[in-house]
This record gives C-alpha cells, structure tokens and sequence, in this order.
C-alpha cells in the first residue's frame, strides 16, 4: 500500500510547479532568451548567417553598381559621353532616400506585425524547441501578442524618455557621420574616382578601367577590414574599435587631402597615390566604424522596439548618403578637382571633421560587447516593457 506521506501536498505541488516553471509572461520569455543565449553553434545560426549575408550582398550590390551605371547613361544618351548633372544627382541620391522611406516603413512595421508575419504565433515555440527539444504551445500567445503590439504612440512614448532618446540620437548621428564620409569618398563616388579613369578612347576601355581600379580598392581595403573587425570585435569591444577607426579615417582624410592637393606631382603619381590612400582609408573606416555602427544600433533598442529604433539610425544614415552625394556634386566639380587639385583638400577637410564627430557621439553610447540583447535594453523588469496588466 503506497504511503501517503510521499503524495505532496497542492500547496506543496503548486509551490515545486513555480520554481520548475517561470511564473510570467517575461519570466517565461526571459528564461527562453537565456537558452538561446547559452545554445551551441548549430545549422540555424549558420542559416542565419547566410541568409543575412546575402541581404547584404544585394544591398552591396546596389550600392556599389551606381556609380557605374551614371556614366553608361551618359554614353547611351549624351553626345558628350557625360551624364548632365541634374540626371547625376538623380540617379546617385534615388537609391538612397528610397532606402531611407523602406526603411523607415518596414522597419516600423517588423515591430507592428512581426519579421515573418505568418510565422508569429509559431517563432517563440520554433526557438524554444531548437534550444531546448521540448514542444510548447501557448493558447494565450495570440492574446499577448496582441496586447503588446507596437504602436507608434508606443515607439514616441518610449523613446521621449532622455535615457532611451539620449541612445538613439547617439546611434542616429554616428550612422549620420560615417555615412557621410561612406558615401562621400568611397570608390563609387566622383571624389574616389579622381584621376582614377582611363583616360582610352572607348567608352568600353574606360568604364573597365574604372571598375578595375575600383576592384583595387575593394579588395585590398574594404575586405581585410571586414576581417580584421570580424576576429577583433568580440575581444576588444565595440567602441574602442569604433574609437581607433573614427580618428584614424580622419587623420588619414587630412593626410590624403594635403598630398593630393598641395604635393608637386604628375598626374600619374597622384593616380597612384589616389588609389593607395583610398585604399588605407577604406580599410580604417571598415575596421570600425562602418560595421560597428550598424551594429551597435541592432544590439540597443528593447525587443519591441529594436526594428523601429534600427530604422531610424539607418535612414538618419541614408540621409546622410543623400547630403553627401548633394554636397560634392553643388559644391564641386570633378574637372575642376583634376585642373585644382586644392578642393580635394577642401572636401577631405569636411570628412575628417565628420569622423570627429562621430567619434564625439559614439562616446554616448553604450558598450554592447559581452550583454546580451535583453539586459542592453533592460527588459529584465515587466515595467521596463509594460507587460503587468497584460498577461497575468
């Protein structure tokens, strides 16, 4: 005969099902973060990884292509095998503030309805059983997603407060400053391209050689600088690199600036220059700046909010891109940078500065680097995210 005294209690029983399961809505979910956290390396981080990869290839794509399709128009429909510099404005500053509204709208609408909108019910059961094998079902998700859908009175409530607004702002303009200079300098843009040209006959010969002096460029700069952030970021942190690439771009901005606008030189020499520099300063701003900034901004904002507060950094930075591109293309002329080589030094000017900015808001930000997702934002508290009338 079984003995009772083995038989717990309800009291008893209810009090061993509150320690073995999270008592909230926000236990649960913190208990379930924790999991991921601590999950090994397996075919859905690497899923991951690739599919975000090949988001950013597209976008590379794009970005890179333009500054190449602009004289290709100017040969199909100019006589002077020049694009005029209205249609120049036009098509260098369209993909940007196209970008700017995508991500504005998109960005707000991930937080409203969910990133995969038809999977939303199913995503926290999907993370739970990749983390942890066990199959869960919550009757009540559809009620709390709905209780806790973001609204923009939400996003301008939240973000009102100093100590969250005080973020973004920091996020937003130091994605404005490394933007700018992105946009102003790289090898897709007129500044980048002086006296890089070929200077052939054949419109063929000298759109090749100004991808190939571009190809140059990229692969010599922007991928080690790509690699070298991917093995140091986690190690040093995010803001130190941040730090070392801002000052580093703008003292190498005033270098380039002074050599090819006041150093005596051939025009095949400042070609060559022109590349090196370019070069340098591509590798610097892609060691830092360029990656973390993005980066940064997708690890500070609370989960409700974090695709609505990334878009807003982003299109502060697109905005950024559509100044840049305005400003070289109004205030200076690329014939007149090849017969005065001075405005070169004029414009680097203008991007140090930037740089030093940036460097000036990153100091506002917080260190991201070994936090997790939750505790960046401080959603360690049911009031931090208001879920206390809501799903108890």
């Amino acid at each position: 005969m079984a003995d009772n005294n083995f038989i717990p209690s309800s009291k008893e029983a209810n009090r061993v099902q509150a320690l073995e399961r999270p008592e909230t809505f926000v236990d649960k979910r913190q208990a379930l973060i924790k999991k991921f956290d601590n999950a090994s390396f397996s075919w859905f981080y690497a899923r991951a990884c690739i599919v975000a990869g090949f988001g950013f290839f597209t976008d590379g794509y794009g970005w890179h292509v333009i500054s190449f399709v602009s004289p290709m128009v100017g040969y199909a429909y100019n006589d002077d095998s020049a694009t005029s510099k209205n249609a120049a404005i036009g098509l260098k500053i369209s993909g940007p503030f196209g970008m700017m509204i995508g991500q504005l709208v998109f960005g707000y609408l991930a937080d409203r309805y969910g990133r995969k909108k038809e999977n939303l019910d199913q995503a926290a059961d999907d993370i739970n059983f990749i983390v942890s094998g066990n199959v869960k079902y919550n009757n009540n998700r559809r009620h709390q997603n709905n209780a806790n859908k973001t609204t923009l009175a939400a996003v301008y409530s939240h973000f009102r407060e100093w100590k969250h607004g005080r973020v973004l702002l920091a996020a937003s303009f130091a994605w404005f400053f490394v933007d700018l200079a992105t946009y102003g300098f790289r090898s897709d843009t007129p500044l980048a391209g002086i006296n890089l040209a070929a200077r052939e006959d054949t419109p063929y010969e000298r759109v090749l050689e100004k991808n190939y002096n571009s190809a140059i460029c990229l692969v010599s700069g922007f991928f080690p600088g790509a690699i070298t952030t991917f093995f140091t970021i986690d190690h040093y942190g995010r803001k130190p690199i941040t730090y070392f690439g801002f000052a580093m771009s703008a003292i190498l901005f005033v270098i380039f600036g002074s050599i090819i606008g006041f150093a005596p030189m051939t025009m095949a020499v400042r070609s060559q220059w022109n590349i090196a520099m370019t070069t340098i300063i591509m590798f610097f701003q892609t060691c830092g700046p360029d990656p973390v900034t993005f980066l940064i901004a997708g690890e500070l904002f609370p989960t409700r909010f974090r695709s609505t507060g990334y878009a807003i950094t982003a299109a502060i930075g697109k905005l950024a891109a559509v100044i840049s591109y305005l400003g070289f293309e109004l205030l200076f002329d690329v014939e007149e940078m090849d017969k005065n080589p001075k405005r070169v030094f004029y414009w680097s000017l203008i991007l140090a500065f930037a740089m030093l900015f940036g460097m000036g808001f990153t100091y506002y930000l917080p260190e991201t680097n070994g936090r997790s997702l939750e505790e960046i934002a401080g959603e360690n508290t049911e009031n931090e995210i208001g879920l206390n009338n809501n799903t108890r």
